[in-house]
């Protein structure tokens, strides 16, 4: 989503800051500078926050049959920069620009062959090429920032949040649900393409108001009533992972299969031309890195461990890495935004392997690890999108996008132990429930815990997918959307259908009115994000704006 208020800040800073003469090509190297930075806020910051959370609820998982520790060198905070986990996360992240250097080399395939809108970046090229030839008043962008400033704190301050899962669940077994509004994010929302929020909300809404509760029902699950919104999920969490990963087999096989021929021949071009063929080589050597340290480190550190086993695991993962990328420049050209919704099958290969170690996972798996080259590939193929629009060279663009991400990797580093120190892991003001599922199938699979009741939800599952694609041919569902709105929590699926409501009525009235709601939207952004920054301010200052 970077890609759409990043040319815009910049455009900002060249003309009204700085004001120096510029070409359009200087604002997409910058910018593609700039995203190379901020992935790197989920390669490092997120993963280390989301080990540094896990370690946190260990406590909790005790009585499920936990006994989770976490490696210290994948956390060791002690109230100042944790330079011992350091060397893991930038290794990792710089290890996941594999996925960029594969999506140049297929550029062609999802650009021109598939046709995918990538409507992110078409939508970033639109603002940027509109603000170039417009003045954007003052008036206009005071009232959005000064909106978004205000909302922003207000939701700090109170938290905006009201939870019905005690009623729901006493109702309906396994039901949650409950209500937010965040501000940052509803302006995120509103940048997203119509048929992506509406499948977002549907796939969502489904999967926590029907699918769990028949899960539950056809299983016999075991829940405690009652239980409040950040319970249920830690109750239900490894039903949703469960879904999740039936999904992703049947809608993985449904495009493998429909689009072969296409794929096939996307596949030649790569191989036919010497450049093509070079990215791709190096895009796959860095994923095979990623094999060969796994192995180095259950040599050294895993005495008695079988390596043949280790050696097959590698094998698949890095087949899988690259249908995994494949899949996920799919989805981000389909419905505008990545998700991590595709990862969990290499977590199920692994486990099925009998792969216990974390840092095994933390090494090789996307889904609970740190390099994510698939998050790389579709970020990437979104800059190289919005380069074609402006006429940019796309080996530069490649070229100051793996520099930021070089960069960035060392800064949101520092930045994720910089929140881990002001809000730690239970703050209202950072709320960590939507990683609350992400973290009990961590310590389920690390624990070899998943149970026949989760084999038995991903067989279900794999039945619900394939009436969902039989669905499709007469109700306009995107499947991959629809799969990643399963991973969104019911408080985030309603902020997406009302997005998706208020979307609808906005474009009704024309294109004109759309793009200013689109440009407010992003300066909305801008007052929400300056808010975070001074919430983060008065926090280390010891001032705690939230209402007791």
């Amino acid at each position: 989503m970077s890609i759409v208020w990043v040319p815009i800040i910049i455009l900002f800073i060249f003309d009204r800051l700085m004001k120096i003469n510029y070409d359009i090509s200087d604002v997409v190297v910058a910018t593609a500078i700039a995203i190379g930075i901020d992935i790197t806020t989920t390669l490092t910051s997120g993963m280390y926050i989301t080990f540094g959370f896990l370690k946190y609820v260990s406590s909790r998982l005790k009585p499920f049959g936990f006994n989770i520790i976490v490696p210290k060198h994948l956390f060791a905070y002690n109230g100042f920069l944790d330079v011992e986990a350091m060397p893991t996360y930038i290794s990792l992240a710089v290890i996941s620009l594999g996925g960029a250097f594969i999506a140049y080399a297929m550029r062609t395939h999802f650009l021109d062959k598939e046709r995918l809108k990538y409507p992110i970046a078409v939508a970033a090229a639109t603002i940027t090429q509109t603000l170039k030839n417009i003045k954007i008043g003052k008036g206009f962008f005071l009232t959005f920032l000064l909106l978004g400033f205000a909302l922003q704190m207000t939701y700090f301050a109170t938290g905006l949040s009201i939870d019905y899962t005690p009623i729901t669940s006493m109702l309906l077994p396994g039901a949650v649900f409950a209500v937010s509004f965040s501000p940052l994010l509803f302006a995120l929302l509103m940048l997203l393409p119509l048929g992506s929020l509406r499948s977002f909300s549907i796939g969502s809404l489904l999967t926590y108001l029907l699918f769990i509760p028949m899960a539950v029902k056809l299983f016999g699950i075991q829940l405690l009533p009652s239980q409040s919104y950040d319970d249920m999920l830690f109750s239900v969490a490894p039903v949703i992972l469960s879904y999740n990963v039936g999904f992703i087999v049947i809608f993985l096989l449904f495009y493998i299969i429909r689009y072969w021929s296409l794929l096939a021949r996307g596949l030649s071009i790569v191989f036919k031309f010497n450049v093509e063929r070079t990215a791709f080589a190096t895009g796959l050597a860095y994923i095979i890195f990623l094999g060969v340290l796994s192995i180095l480190f259950a040599i050294t550190f895993m005495h008695g461990f079988n390596i043949a086993i280790l050696l097959v695991v590698v094998t698949i993962v890095v087949f899988l890495h690259l249908i995994l990328i494949i899949g996920n420049l799919r989805v981000v050209g389909e419905s505008g935004t990545g998700s991590q919704a595709l990862f969990p099958l290499v977590t199920i290969i692994m486990y099925i392997f009998g792969i216990r170690n974390v840092t095994l996972y933390a090494m090789l798996d996307p889904y609970t690890g740190i390099p994510m080259p698939q998050v790389a590939a579709s970020t990437s193929m979104n800059l190289f999108r919005f380069a074609r629009f402006n006429r940019a060279n796309l080996i530069n663009i490649l070229k100051y996008f793996c520099l930021g991400v070089f960069v960035g990797s060392f800064i949101t580093y520092i930045y994720g132990n910089l929140l881990v120190g002001v809000y730690g892991f239970n703050s209202s003001q950072m709320p960590l429930t939507r990683w609350i599922p992400t973290v009990v199938w961590m310590a389920a699979v690390y624990q070899g815990k998943l149970t026949s009741q989760s084999l038995n939800v991903i067989f279900l599952a794999s039945l619900i997918a394939i009436l969902v694609l039989i669905a499709n041919k007469f109700v306009n569902i995107l499947i991959f959307p629809f799969l990643v709105g399963i991973t969104l929590p019911p408080d985030i699926g309603i902020q997406t259908l009302l997005a998706y409501v208020i979307k609808s009525i906005i474009v009704k009235f024309g294109v004109s009115l759309h793009e200013k709601v689109i440009i407010g939207s992003i300066i909305f952004m801008l007052g929400a994000a300056l808010a975070l920054i001074v919430n983060i301010v008065l926090t280390v200052m010891g001032v705690n704006i939230a209402w007791q």
